[in-house]
């Protein structure tokens, strides 16, 4: 796998391999854990001991996507990319900004063209552990980094796409990171996504605005909203419900019988395209 992109996130010089991981010039070393990612979030950037989500919702949103009710996203996104990269043979440095459990490069990997790198980066060191077992397990040539959505440890003008899927962002972090004229990708739910489940938990549901979000040093490109309603099963439900901070709010019996009453969802995405100025 290759690390050329990172800086260290102390001294901000280039990172090299070292034995065991990653070293600076100023001598800042970063083992390679045993899954084989790097842990490029010193702790006097942390906020907590522990930043990120818990491990239970980790486990329920990683049972979840696995089950298949987000595939038709997947496919959406390798569309869309692969028409933003057509014709380019040149080596191109994907960037996943609040991976997670690593879900969307890992399945990503596998659909697009062999000369795409792909890296992921999370703040919780528990879902970037789970993403680089299941990567190693599966052989699949992905970069995964514990580090902050807004101290990016890596080098201005290195990436050539990111992408951003339900995750927060510094808008300067990401522009110093692309390369000029480069693109990002950003995934949020669309006004009805998750219907069912809302209708349920709230008497007067809001609808999300799909109003494209501005960012200072970018140009919105392009808008587009995919949708589709499936049926889904009980324990998909459940996993579903425990995703969400509403499901740590009720009993057990409340969340089953609030799982048990639904038996199809609606899922819509707005997938927005934009351009590094």
């Amino acid at each position: 796998m290759s690390s050329s992109i990172l800086r260290c996130p102390l001294c901000e010089q280039r990172l090299k391999q070292s034995p065991g991981g990653m070293k600076c010039d100023a001598g800042h070393q970063y083992d390679r854990a045993k899954e084989g990612y790097l842990n490029l979030l010193p702790v006097q950037f942390k906020n907590t001991l522990n930043p990120g989500d818990n491990q239970d919702m980790m486990l329920s949103r990683q049972t979840f996507l696995q089950s298949g009710q987000f595939n038709f996203l997947i496919d959406a996104l390798g569309s869309s990319i692969s028409d933003l990269l057509e014709g380019q043979t040149q080596p191109i440095e994907l960037l996943d900004i609040g991976c997670g459990e690593g879900f969307y490069t890992q399945q990503l990997s596998q659909q697009l063209a062999d000369n795409i790198k792909f890296s992921g980066i999370d703040i919780s060191k528990s879902a970037i552990r789970l993403a680089s077992k299941h990567a190693k397990r599966h052989s699949l040539a992905i970069d995964y980094w514990v580090a902050s959505n807004n101290r990016l440890p890596v080098l201005d003008n290195s990436v050539d796409l990111a992408l951003k899927v339900f995750a927060p962002c510094d808008a300067s972090e990401m522009q110093r990171c692309l390369k000029p004229k480069a693109s990002f990708l950003t995934v949020t739910p669309g006004s009805k996504h998750l219907w069912q489940l809302k209708s349920k938990i709230y008497s007067a549901p809001i609808e999300h605005d799909e109003k494209p979000e501005q960012f200072d040093g970018f140009t919105h490109i392009s808008c587009d909203k995919i949708s589709k309603e499936s049926e889904i099963d009980f324990p998909t439900m459940k996993a579903l419900a425990m995703m969400t901070p509403f499901a740590w709010k009720i009993s057990q019996d409340e969340l089953d019988a609030l799982c048990q009453s639904i038996d199809s969802m609606q899922y819509q995405f707005i997938i927005n395209r934009y351009q590094n100025c």
